[in-house]
């Protein structure tokens, strides 16, 4: 079955709560007592790129999303970080009604979360300048103060920092999402930055123990039991999709101020850039369908595809097969 019809399935069954950019929400039959309930979380092929759906799909890109996120998930609660997921794997089965057992693509790609209120915001942890962050700091406005955080003069893009830096955003419903100080989003959210390192740190040990590749960068979002009580970590870990991932050998052959190649979103970002993504705006719906019409080659889709393949290896030591035989425990 087809990752189109396997969706195709979970609408026919399942009460879909949120269609994303890239991933599908849907509420599942099997609640615990005393909780909010639980989610079944789908990432799709789709890709984005400055808040547009793009037109084309990638193929098997819903698949890594899940394998990696399960993956820094399960390494996160090891290491005392309390996580939303309950299921996944064969396991998810016992959560679906009869009709969505037994299928092998949703073991792949599915997960049960617990449902939690959202905090509204993006936590963004940066080991390098880069990125927006660079863009404020080479403004001579701001007097090296990046997002509420005043850096050491004449740092360049790609330098390492010190500490990593925590440069939240607000979750905006439609267009971009808008970056916050960290004064603005701590006071609001107290002791949201240290659970964001807390998650940073246990993406750069896993990555120090391979050696082969690290986050520059990385996105995750938190929620809490009925508001209230610790930060759970939700939504995706350590993907190419929300995070920057260079290579080791790249990062140490660069030039001063230049950054090393994309493996991770950044690829399309910058196809999408030169295509003149910047000059439409996603709240427009006739700009949202321009872009959909963008003519992509199929020679760049592939090698995007093939990018994304090899991000489990660069950052966990497993191929994706691997990841989902020993991890997922999904073995066909």
């Amino acid at each position: 079955m087809s990752a189109t019809e396997t969706l195709a399935k979970l609408n026919e069954y399942l009460p879909l709560v949120h269609s994303g950019k890239a991933r599908e929400s849907f509420h599942v039959w099997k609640a615990r007592s005393g909780t909010q309930g639980y989610r079944a979380i789908y990432p799709t092929d789709r890709i984005s790129s400055d808040d547009f759906v793009l037109g084309f799909l990638m193929e098997g890109k819903g698949e890594i999303l899940n394998a990696e996120t399960v993956f820094w998930k399960l390494r996160a609660e090891i290491m005392g970080i309390q996580t939303d997921l309950i299921a996944y794997g064969p396991d998810v089965d016992v959560y679906l009604p009869p009709a969505l057992r037994g299928n092998p693509e949703l073991w792949k790609r599915l997960s049960i979360v617990e449902e939690l209120e959202m905090v509204p915001g993006e936590c963004i942890d940066r080991n390098v300048l880069s990125g927006s962050a660079s863009r404020q700091y080479a403004n001579p406005e701001n007097n090296g103060v990046v997002y509420g955080h005043q850096l050491p003069p004449e740092l360049q893009e790609g330098d390492w920092l010190e500490t990593p830096l925590f440069t939240p955003t607000t979750k905006a419903k439609e267009g971009h999402d808008e970056p916050l100080t960290f004064d603005e989003f701590v006071e609001r959210y107290p002791g949201i930055d240290e659970a964001t390192h807390s998650v940073t740190r246990v993406l750069n040990e896993g990555t120090d123990r391979t050696g082969v590749a690290f986050y520059a960068d990385h996105k995750v979002e938190f929620g809490r039991r009925e508001g209230v009580g610790p930060y759970i970590l939700c939504d995706e870990v350590g993907t190419p999709d929300s995070s920057r991932i260079w290579r080791v050998s790249d990062y140490k052959a660069r030039k001063p101020g230049m950054v090393p190649p994309p493996n991770d979103k950044d690829f399309i970002r910058e196809r999408m850039k030169i295509l003149g993504i910047k000059s439409f705006d996603p709240r427009v719906p006739e700009d949202r369908d321009a872009v959909r019409k963008f003519g992509i080659p199929g020679a760049f889709v592939e090698e995007a595809v093939r990018l994304y393949a090899t991000t489990p290896a660069l950052t966990t030591s497993m191929d994706l097969r691997v990841l989902q035989r020993e991890v997922l425990g999904v073995d066909l």
